[in-house]
């Protein structure tokens, strides 16, 4: 379940640096701790999944995500690593720490453009 949540934390774009991915962490640990899916609109690709959804779907999938988890907050989010592919997009590694769960990783891709797109592990 932890993984399916944090989907929707996938990669942000293909820049090379850490710095511009500060705003979109911004947005999804305010999103994740209010609970608010409507945040994360803007940085939703048109190919998202979570939960095996995409489209109409992707945002009462989230939804219900976020609601399984309704006791954990994101205490703190970090890009601690990013690597370009070969389209254009990126593989980007995140420390996160949640309030119950605790620390964990995530690995996910990006198809660039700062857009959400699928997550790895």
């Amino acid at each position: 379940m932890l993984c399916i949540t944090i989907s929707i934390i996938c990669a942000l774009s293909s820049f090379a640096q850490k710095e511009p991915f500060q705003h979109q962490i911004n947005v999804i640990q305010d999103a994740f701790n209010s609970k608010d899916v409507a945040l994360l609109d803007s940085l939703l690709s048109e190919d998202c999944t979570v939960l095996g959804n995409s489209g109409k779907l992707l945002l009462p999938s989230i939804k219900a995500v976020f609601g399984t988890l309704a006791n954990n907050t994101i205490e703190y989010m970090t890009l601690v690593n990013l690597e370009n592919t070969e389209n254009g997009g990126a593989i980007l590694t995140y420390k996160i720490k949640y309030s119950v769960l605790g620390e964990k990783m995530l690995v996910s891709d990006s198809m660039g453009m700062g857009r959400l797109r699928n997550r790895i592990t």
